[in-house]
């Protein structure tokens, strides 16, 4: 059994990912179980006939262990740099736990903001420029 693990599932990405996967029947014939850990209470309403799919409503700061799974998808941000940098640290010591360790795909829509030079958050609505993302450098770009 291929288990995947998002966190953060009920935000834009994560929930996307699912919706997204899962209609087009990417995420069917490669795994079996989906476990979707988020605070929001959004996440949980949708069902789906042909994969299980277990939601944990807590924050990652609340979770003692996290389930041995195959993949993880780290969705989680929020407004505050430092709670961000909690919500990842627990992340960490959460992965140490595991026996076996899974393959890890980090998302940040700082690659698609790019450099904020202004220390201001930036809106999920904010109209991007394309030009501005092919010239980013360095981190971001890589």
């Amino acid at each position: 059994m291929t288990k995947l693990l998002i966190l953060g599932g009920s935000g834009f990405v994560g929930s996307s990912i699912v919706d997204y996967g899962i209609d087009k029947k990417l995420i069917k014939n490669n795994i079996s179980e989906i476990i979707i850990i988020s605070r929001s209470r959004k996440s949980g309403k949708k069902k789906y006939k042909h994969i299980k799919i277990t939601y944990i409503n807590k924050s990652i700061l609340s979770i003692k262990k996290i389930p041995e799974v195959n993949y993880i998808i780290y969705c989680l941000r929020n407004k505050s740099i430092r709670i961000s940098n909690n919500y990842f640290n627990q992340f960490l010591k959460l992965i140490k736990k595991l026996k076996h360790k899974p393959k890890i795909l980090f998302t940040s829509s700082g690659a698609v903001y790019g450099k904020n030079s202004n220390k201001k958050k930036d809106s999920e609505n904010k109209k991007i420029n394309i030009n501005l993302i092919n010239k980013l450098s360095g981190y971001k770009k890589k």
